[in-house]
């Protein structure tokens, strides 16, 4: 991400109704699916500063790790849990986590089948894996470049590429419906007049809790009435067979997990 978006992120996480609202979702998402494991490993891939860690520890030790060190405070109070560096070989924890959260990081990634297989790898054979990415070329603006995007998602790209990792799916659906139709106004309005989005900034009070019962709303319709589009997709996942014995780094001790 751009600098200017790196500094903002906390900010955004704590006060924007986008932010706030994705949250909440995941946390719905997680008290339905997860089960509750005091002391078994949680891993948080693309934590950032552990931004999502007091949500996840009621469901187990929670770990994290984040490839962007500018993302990471050295004095935040989960830096001894954060390992920072590349989602890929390099990370040898010497655990398999019961629960995995990938949220809007995938799109970031050039290898995404291979990242998705390194979760796989990484997962107790009962574990869950939960994740969120943009949906839709379709509806690409210069956020996604701002935010440094490689594509967007459809269930048609991703869902198959879960399966080849080694996933069954247990519930995929697409959210911020209302949204949508708003991208592709911003698309045209960019390709009309060459204009650029910027850093994103929380709307004043009203407008903030105006967005946030918007899609309060829609959330509730669509989980009685699905709809096929929207510009995030959820996806949540349990690992299909048990990981060929070999497939697994050799163990190392869980101090690799923590901040490096």
């Amino acid at each position: 991400m751009d600098a200017d978006f790196i500094a903002q992120f906390r900010h955004l996480h704590e006060h924007h109704w986008w932010w706030r609202t994705r949250l909440a979702i995941i946390n719905r998402v997680l008290d339905k699916h997860a089960r509750r494991a005091p002391g078994s490993p949680v891993l948080d891939v693309g934590c950032g500063d552990g931004l999502m860690f007091d949500d996840l520890s009621r469901f187990g030790d929670v770990f994290g790790i984040e490839a962007d060190s500018n993302a990471v405070d050295d004095n935040g109070p989960w830096r001894s849990r954060i390992h920072v560096g590349r989602f890929d070989e390099s990370f040898r924890p010497d655990e398999r986590f019961h629960l995995v959260t990938m949220l809007d990081v995938l799109e970031h990634l050039p290898d995404a089948p291979g990242a998705l297989e390194r979760v796989r790898q990484l997962m107790a054979d009962d574990g869950l894996f939960v994740l969120t990415v943009p949906a839709f070329n379709s509806l690409w603006t210069s956020h996604d470049e701002i935010c440094h995007h490689y594509t967007r998602y459809t269930r048609g790209m991703l869902l198959p590429m879960l399966r080849d990792a080694g996933f069954d799916i247990v519930q995929s659906r697409y959210l911020f419906h209302w949204t949508a139709p708003a991208k592709v106004v911003i698309r045209l309005n960019e390709w009309l007049f060459n204009r650029r989005a910027t850093t994103p900034k929380v709307p004043s009070p009203f407008w903030n809790r105006f967005f946030a019962g918007l899609t309060a709303v829609e959330e509730r319709i669509s989980c009685v009435v699905p709809v096929p589009f929207g510009t995030s997709l959820l996806v949540v996942a349990r690992p299909a067979a048990p990981v060929i014995a070999g497939t697994i780094p050799s163990p190392v001790k869980r101090s690799t997990i923590a901040a490096t």
